[in-house]
């Protein structure tokens, strides 16, 4: 139910937090919901968010939903065309 990844500087923890999330939340974006977080907002910007706007650019044709850079959310459509930024209940 839970993971923890450790990892000296520059080890990929964040590109592999980034693709576990976004795989995870491709395969049911409408339960699931992913927070990425660091030591602060700029850090965070800077790492974590940073690759997880990089593979979803990169996939965004396939990705059911729309990400919204300055907010660093990805807002889930669901079945009707309505977006929301958390996962229902």
């Amino acid at each position: 139910r839970y993971i923890g990844i450790s990892g000296c500087a520059w080890s990929g923890k964040s590109a592999f937090a980034g693709i576990y999330g976004l795989v995870n939340w491709m395969a049911d974006p409408q339960h699931t919901l992913i927070l990425a977080t660091s030591t602060d907002i700029k850090a965070a910007r800077r790492r974590i968010w940073s690759q997880i706007k990089g593979y979803f650019k990169a996939a965004e044709s396939d990705m059911p939903g729309t990400l919204v850079d300055s907010q660093a959310v990805i807002l889930t459509v669901d079945e009707h065309g309505v977006y929301f930024m958390r996962c229902p209940q």
